[in-house]
């Protein structure tokens, strides 16, 4: 019997013990749990049993009158080495305890048994079982393919460390186009809308090929494989059905060979992309075989996870540091930039300047308009803090109608007048807004100096914001502009 065929249907499980009414009560507990129980009042029954139905468990009493319980785990070993054997005795002691386990007994109950305790014991002992079994089976499989499969394997652990998407994708079309033996391949994902192929990364294909390339889900072949998640194998476009909708897509960029593999990229029953590989190396054998195919299916098995994860973890890093609503920084991370820029400031002698902006008449607004109003003049605050800044610039929401701006290598000079065309374009924004064009915006800058804390940074930015408000709102306050 196979181990795929014990772990379909129910256990078996046989109890071995010459008290009829212990193996009874036993039988009646047990078959609740819905097993399959048989019963054996010897040990010569028991052998027999074992040999008819290859249980996948034995609970054995210890001492029974023609056969001890320890040997009859050898015969069951001999027929089924994976076979769970657990020993039922009422005179257990260290050294009985020791002998068992010597003996490759999993566990043993104690008489008077409690019914708890053994059904927690044979649930363990299956689970382990059954763990044991299906090892195996991975272990039988990557036998056969070893050769190839420990280098697919080798590149699965590699992808699984690789948490970048950009890097991952240019990994995993590099490598399966390695080992599929192939000069060219493309990995496709379909973008948020879940109905648009893009290729993310490719090899032997032009830049203009991989930038115009966009694929309706359904369309096309790849679109195809995509929406049907069915992978692909062209033997030879000119002989195999839709020959000639695969030699319509070669169009300016021809194939040298032609074979074709596709395969989707699948997440449980939900399609994420598709990678294509095309023009084997192989100068005398240019198809591609059902072995390439199966070859392509492992890496895209184990691409799947990995992108999933490289998904993951770039949305939960985003989300960690970034603010919901306005999507800018979040005020956690911009403490823990600001000490890092501060410390690269004070090594280096470098300059430094920080603007803490607050909106103007914010509150007011909010309570004449409502809230979604306000978020509405947030996320448009938060666009012109982009788009007036550099790519090196750290913007944050610092609280409810604040933000700040860490601005590296910069001159107190030179951040006002940035801050100064923030403020600006806030102001114009608005204007145009009959229903809020009293919001405008306020600053304060402060420029790092020798051993300035962050928090002493932070709160002369926040004394010159202040003393804005209270010069009148709409303008730009800082301090000694010449940083020792």
């Amino acid at each position: 019997m196979t181990a795929q065929n014990k772990t379909e249907g129910k256990v078996n499980i046989l109890i071995v013990d010459d008290e009829a009414f212990i193996g009874e009560t036993i039988r009646d507990l047990l078959e609740k749990e819905e097993y399959k129980v048989t019963l054996a009042g010897n040990a010569a029954q028991a052998i027999i049993k074992i040999k008819e139905i290859s249980p996948d468990l034995i609970l054995t009493d210890l001492k029974l009158p023609d056969m001890s319980g320890l040997e009859i785990l050898k015969i069951a070993k001999k027929n089924d080495q994976d076979v769970c054997v657990i020993v039922m005795t009422a005179y257990a002691n260290i050294e009985t305890a020791i002998k068992a386990l010597e003996e490759e007994v999993y566990d043993y109950i104690l008489k008077p048994f409690d019914p708890e305790r053994v059904k927690l014991i044979i649930k363990k002992g299956l689970e382990r079982r059954r763990l044991t079994l299906r090892n195996k089976e991975l272990l039988q499989y990557l036998q056969k393919e070893k050769n190839k499969l420990e280098t697919i394997l080798e590149i699965g652990e590699k992808m699984s460390s690789i948490l970048n998407l950009e890097e991952l994708v240019d990994f995993i079309i590099m490598k399966a186009t390695d080992i599929i033996e192939a000069q060219r391949g493309s990995l496709m994902l379909l973008d948020k809308s879940g109905e648009v192929l893009k290729i993310v990364a490719s090899r032997g294909l032009k830049d203009r090929i991989i930038k115009n390339t966009q694929v309706k889900l359904g369309e096309r072949i790849v679109g195809w494989v995509a929406k049907t998640g069915e992978p692909l194998l062209v033997l030879d476009v000119d002989k195999q059905t839709d020959a000639r909708r695969i030699k319509e897509e070669k169009g300016a960029e021809p194939y040298k060979s032609k074979s074709f593999l596709s395969m989707p990229l699948r997440k449980e029953n939900e399609t994420i992309g598709v990678i294509n590989i095309t023009d084997k190396n192989d100068q005398e054998n240019t198809v591609f075989t059902m072995d390439d195919l199966r070859l392509l299916s492992i890496i895209v098995n184990q691409a799947v996870v990995s992108i999933e994860n490289a998904r993951l973890y770039k949305e939960v890093k985003v989300l960690s540091i970034t603010d919901s609503l306005t999507g800018l920084f979040n005020r956690r991370y911009f403490e823990e930039r600001l000490k890092v820029e501060v410390d690269r400031a004070e090594r280096y002698k470098r300059f430094l300047c920080l603007i803490m902006f607050d909106l103007d008449n914010f509150k007011q607004y909010n309570d004449a308009y409502g809230h979604l109003k306000g978020d509405i003049v947030l996320k448009k605050v938060a666009r012109i803090l982009n788009k007036n800044s550099r790519k090196v610039d750290v913007i944050s929401r610092y609280g409810g109608e604040e933000f700040i701006i860490i601005l590296p290598e910069t001159k107190v000079v030179e951040a006002k007048e940035v801050a100064e065309k923030i403020r600006k374009a806030v102001r114009d924004t608005f204007l145009q807004e009959s229903s809020s064009k009293e919001i405008s915006i306020s600053g304060g800058i402060s420029s790092f100096q020798h051993k300035l804390s962050t928090d002493e940074l932070i709160k002369k930015a926040d004394e010159f914001l202040y003393q804005a408000k209270r010069e009148g709102k709409n303008r730009i306050c800082m301090g000694d502009s010449s940083p020792s």
